[in-house]
């Protein structure tokens, strides 16, 4: 079932709160912003659950995970959720920031860093202040 919300006024009955249990409130909009299973969003889009975002020609989602409570995911999946898809942040200019608000560089990342794996480096090194 689909119920809106407007306004603090339910336009059809709400008697569930609570996603996946047959009549829910889906989509609540008020001044604050709109929710989905959010029955009072505090920001412009407010979401409970799972957010994914499909396009049917390219068999690719975005999917943005809440995770266990201790972490978020971001995954570019197909429709199965079989099969993994990159993920680019910036492909077509700007920096990425982690940790930092004003990142200097293409990635810039604040605080300690670990690798795992292998390092390919194409290009100079600088260390500190000494280049390699």
């Amino acid at each position: 079932d689909f119920y809106l919300q407007t306004g603090g006024t339910n336009v059809l009955p709400d008697t569930s709160s609570a996603p996946g249990t047959g009549n829910v409130r889906v989509l609540s909009v008020t001044n604050a912003g709109v929710g989905i299973y959010k029955p009072e969003p505090s920001v412009a889009l407010d979401v409970v659950g799972v957010i994914r975002n499909y396009n049917a020609t390219l068999d690719t989602a975005c999917v943005i995970h809440n995770g266990n409570g201790q972490f978020v995911t971001i995954e570019g999946v197909n429709s199965t959720n079989t099969s993994k898809r990159n993920i680019c942040l910036n492909p077509y200019g700007g920096k990425v920031g982690i940790g930092v608000t004003i990142p200097d560089t293409v990635l810039h990342v604040g605080g300690n860093t670990t690798i795992s794996g292998n390092t390919t480096i194409s290009g100079g090194l600088i260390l500190g202040v000494q280049t390699i």
